[in-house]
């Protein structure tokens, strides 16, 4: 399934900077950030890793639990609103679908560190989820290697994989690089999960600004990038084409 760097509608240049090892690692960085700071705030709930609340909903199904069950189901569900979100915005728009996806969640981000302690805890469980899936939607590539920036199985499975390969000395460079890359990635999600719990007791919903600058850095990236692009001399009238 493709995500937005393979629309032939986006810019390529858009795509590479959001595919570079530094805007991996800042929206791998949100995604833990993400997930440690529902959990914190929120009971239990995760942003994006959707097994766990798949395992906790089953449970609450088990015990009977409708409260529980609804409280872990809802976080699944805007999930997957998000993901399809992303996909309605790569069909719908011509130009720039990075740069937009990027502007969203941070506009989203912005929006709920305003929001106060006393904000219905079910819509910014729902908020929140939604960005976490319209991230994954959105932004799926690291260099040429898959990985995922909410949740971390697939990740490990790699990084293990690339590992092995470097051990049995089979295509001894792309291994290392992605054993690199991923390594990387997983550090980070590491290192947005402990920030979050760290500053979520503290800051409340303004701890959202942490990764709010995260996501900010990848737009910036990716403008400039963009900007920085020759663009071909206008024709004049008259002109042959």
């Amino acid at each position: 399934m493709p995500s937005l760097g393979d629309s032939p509608s986006t810019s390529a240049t858009e795509r590479r900077a959001t595919q570079s090892l530094s805007s991996a690692l800042l929206l791998t960085f949100t995604g833990g950030f993400l997930d440690a700071f529902l959990y914190v705030t929120h009971g239990g709930v995760l942003a994006g890793a959707m097994t766990g609340n798949l395992v906790l909903f089953g449970i609450a199904l088990l015990s009977r639990d409708s409260h529980q069950a609804l409280h872990h189901l809802l976080p699944i569900v805007a999930f997957a609103l998000g993901i399809w979100c992303a996909f309605v915005a790569e069909a719908g728009l011509r130009h720039h679908v990075v740069l937009v996806a990027l502007a969203l969640e941070s506009a989203g981000l912005f929006i709920a560190s305003l929001l106060p302690h006393t904000f219905p805890g079910r819509l910014f469980i729902a908020l929140i989820c939604i960005l976490a899936g319209y991230q994954v939607g959105s932004f799926r590539t690291v260099d040429t290697f898959v990985y995922n920036a909410t949740f971390i199985a697939g990740n490990i499975l790699r990084t293990v994989e690339s590992f092995h390969a470097i051990l049995i000395r089979i295509r001894h460079g792309k291994p290392m690089r992605e054993f690199r890359d991923l390594g990387l990635v997983l550090v980070l999600f590491l290192v947005g999960a402990v920030t979050a719990a760290t500053l979520a007791g503290r800051m409340g919903n303004h701890a959202l600004c942490v990764p709010l600058v995260a996501v900010l850095a990848v737009l910036s990236i990716t403008l400039w990038q963009e900007l920085k692009q020759p663009r071909p001399p206008r024709r004049r009238m008259g002109e042959p084409i």
